[in-house]
């Protein structure tokens, strides 16, 4: 309770009259993940008295990586330093270590800095972090062997990069990082998608392609070259059988009865991200193409769906919509 509430005298005597009670777990936390919250000098204090650095949250299975990385509000500056003791006292062993969620330290970084992103212009609340902030700890994190979490199994930490962090150009900065340090783009996230579906989904939540800036585009046609050149299957396909090819399909269905204009600007970023897709072996021949297929990604997107805003009736007219679509994005890859 005295590292909990940031009582410094009180922890100085208690971990000389109590130090039996160093190492017992409180209320989920043990002494040493409270101790993370507050200034280092708590740390320090209970490294110095014996305090096991290799304990977890009861619950979730937290280590103390977990806790520094994802719940304390230090600047960057201490949250290395603290990083940089702990690994110093033992903690080597826990740098890929998965909580019950999933998430190593590496992800609990990623996560912790889209939080940090989010607060962008926040005057009452300002952001401790920047982008250099978090590439130095990301370095950091890789020399001490982090780069094994990146291909956790069902929770790829480049899935968690695209569905995470916001900024473009950093997004595309981490991805071209994490691939370098060993990344597979073929690995699956926690919601079942590879990172090839995690950026083409994210693409479809977007708003539509008209009012997409080009550099929006230009991130997202340059990512999934990226990821295509680092081996993702262009074929894949998440836990709904949902394909790549029926995202693109889907896409160019919502342009379909809007102002020519839209429409040609639309199809031809649409066309770039086939071509490519192609070139590195995308089947053009759908599988499965299908009402159920065709629904799944109508209820993951409710506020895209297109068939709903020009009331087609599925049953006599999806597959004309769908031989249209096809016919009109093959012809220009051809």
């Amino acid at each position: 309770m005295a590292c909990e509430s940031g009582a410094w005298n009180c922890t100085r005597f208690l971990v000389v009259e109590r130090s039996d009670e160093i190492n017992q777990c409180y209320n989920e936390y043990y002494p040493i993940h409270l101790a993370v919250m507050q200034d280092i000098k708590f740390l320090e204090i209970l490294l110095q008295c014996g305090a096991d650095v290799l304990v977890k949250t009861t619950t979730q299975q937290m280590t103390v990586l977990h806790v520094v990385l994802s719940c304390s509000r230090k600047s960057a500056k201490v949250t290395l330093q603290t990083l940089k003791m702990l690994l110093d006292h033992g903690c080597h062993e826990l740098i890929n270590e998965p909580d019950t969620l999933g998430n190593t330290p590496l992800h609990n970084l990623i996560i912790r800095y889209a939080l940090e992103e989010s607060r962008f212009g926040d005057t009452k609340e300002p952001r401790l972090w920047n982008k250099w902030d978090m590439l130095q700890m990301l370095t950091y994190l890789f020399k001490n062997g982090a780069s094994l979490s990146i291909n956790h199994q069902v929770n790829s930490a480049l899935t968690c990069i695209l569905q995470h962090i916001k900024d473009y150009e950093f997004r595309y900065e981490l991805l071209e990082m994490f691939l370098k340090n060993g990344g597979n783009p073929n690995s699956v996230g926690l919601d079942g998608s590879v990172s090839l579906m995690a950026c083409l989904m994210s693409l479809m939540n977007r708003d539509p392609l008209q009012f997409l800036s080009h550099h929006t585009k230009e991130f997202y046609k340059n990512s999934i070259l990226l990821l295509c050149k680092h081996g993702a299957n262009p074929n894949c396909s998440s836990r709904s059988n949902i394909t790549p090819m029926h995202v693109l399909t889907f896409m160019a269905s919502r342009y379909v009865q809007i102002k020519e204009e839209h429409k040609n600007q639309a199809f031809v970023f649409i066309r770039k991200l086939l071509l490519i897709l192609l070139q590195y072996g995308l089947d053009p021949n759908i599988q499965e193409w299908n009402i159920e297929v065709y629904g799944h990604i109508l209820d993951e997107h409710p506020k895209n769906n297109y068939m709903r805003q020009i009331e087609l009736d599925p049953s006599n007219q999806l597959s004309q919509l769908h031989e249209y679509i096809l016919q009109t994005l093959m012809d220009e890859a051809a």
